[in-house]
């Protein structure tokens, strides 16, 4: 008799051990479940909130005021720029280009002569774009809406070939100069952050394989 009632509770036993298993088999995939369900609610939640900072973002980017000291901030980022780097080609780096689609190049002087010369100008009084072996001149680089400077000189190649060396080719000669982009307000003030751009200053004669 004994030993049948040490049967019985040791089936009990087992069953239990069983039902706590099963138990804990179903309720992990449900977790797992809840937890994804939780999550993507909360993203859900949060879709809506950056749609709204970024929609405020722009509105106080319009309503923002500029600083009054854009010109020495813009100076004192490219103060490595000198005269010299400026016309000096900017390689063995990023390339950076042109901020977005709204920038637009737009014709500078209009009555400026684009066409390349035959020979080589001599005048005294011919600016060094002109007097050059791949004479150059200016368009202007419209950057989009808040950009600092708003816009830029971007020079523009006279020539394919050098006057009076056609065994060499004109290139383009850019540098690397750093703008300011607008990204919205911070304690009332229009707020900036850094955008490299490579920047075509003149042209120059090389070889060309």
């Amino acid at each position: 008799m004994a030993s049948t009632s040490f049967v019985s509770a040791r089936r009990l036993v087992l069953a239990a051990v069983f039902a706590v298993f099963l138990c804990l088999t179903t309720a992990l995939p449900m977790k797992d479940v809840v937890g994804k369900a939780m999550q993507n609610a909360k993203s859900d939640q949060q879709q809506p909130q950056q749609q709204h900072r970024q929609k405020r973002a722009v509105t106080e980017l319009v309503d923002c005021p500029q600083p009054t000291n854009l010109p020495e901030m813009f100076q004192q980022i490219n103060s490595e720029v000198t005269q010299t780097k400026f016309l000096a080609s900017a390689i063995g780096g990023k390339a950076y280009g042109v901020p977005t689609e709204d920038a637009k190049i737009t014709p500078g002087v209009s009555n400026e002569n684009k066409t390349c010369p035959n020979t080589l100008t001599h005048l005294d009084t011919a600016t060094l774009e002109d007097r050059r072996l791949c004479p150059y001149y200016y368009d202007i680089l419209e950057l989009p809406t808040g950009y600092y400077p708003p816009t830029l000189k971007w020079a523009q190649c006279k020539c394919d070939r050098c006057v009076e060396n056609g065994a060499f080719g004109c290139e383009p000669v850019k540098t690397r100069i750093t703008l300011l982009k607008p990204v919205g307000c911070f304690q009332g003030m229009q707020k900036y952050e850094e955008k490299p751009i490579n920047v075509t200053t003149s042209c120059a004669c090389a070889f060309q394989s």
